[in-house]
């Protein structure tokens, strides 16, 4: 009789231990799905490419207007002109300001170019210490390929040594086409002066007649 007692009681502890088993495996499990839902394991998004020893802004691929915008930017402030030269589309013409062409002739801006235009930037880019550029834009057109925004633009142009600051402000047209899946700068025309400020534009006029 005792030796039956015996065994129950050692079956009876086997299954206390088996039920303790399954209820930390539960445990387990139930704190595995949870963390999985409050997204512990979930991948982190790659972080974008750039240039960290210099704090470039990197290329963005234009799949919308706004982004050609950022590209133009982030080109003047990198100081390499690289991002707003991507940006122009092969077509690309400017037109300035009539006042502006009375100042300077219409041989500073007769038959403007994307090529022009570049020579233009890189020579802009190639002697200061900084330059921020504000658009701050609002869009009058937006269609399937085309979008039009208007520009009520800042242009600051700092050298160091010695300091020299110089601000161009102005309202220009900006139209952005789209074309085998990227965006692109068509055009850029002057509408206004802001105040007494030198346009954007006339500073191209200006650097055009140094570069020849």
């Amino acid at each position: 009789m005792s030796v039956m007692n015996r065994s129950s009681r050692q079956f009876n502890a086997d299954k206390a231990k088996a039920r303790g088993a399954c209820t930390s495996c539960l445990l387990l499990l139930l704190v595995a799905a949870s963390a999985v839902g409050c997204g512990i394991f979930d991948t982190r998004d790659a972080e974008p490419p750039g240039d960290t020893s210099t704090g470039k802004v990197p290329w963005t691929l234009p799949n919308d207007a706004s982004q050609v915008l950022s590209n133009l930017k982030s080109g003047l402030e990198n100081l390499d002109g690289e991002n707003y030269n991507r940006s122009l589309r092969d077509d690309f013409d400017f037109v300035p300001l009539l006042d502006d062409e009375v100042d300077l002739g219409t041989e500073a801006f007769a038959n403007w170019t994307a090529d022009l235009e570049k020579d233009v930037v890189d020579f802009m880019v190639s002697g200061p210490d900084t330059i921020q550029v504000d658009f701050n834009a609002e869009i009058i057109i937006n269609e399937i390929d085309q979008v039009r925004f208007r520009c009520d633009y800042v242009l600051r142009i700092v050298t160091n040594s010695p300091r020299v600051e110089n601000v161009y402000r102005g309202v220009a047209e900006l139209d952005i086409r789209g074309g085998s899946g990227q965006w692109g700068l068509e055009l850029w025309r002057e509408i206004e002066p802001v105040g007494s400020f030198t346009t954007w534009g006339y500073h191209r006029g200006e650097i055009r007649g140094q570069i020849g």
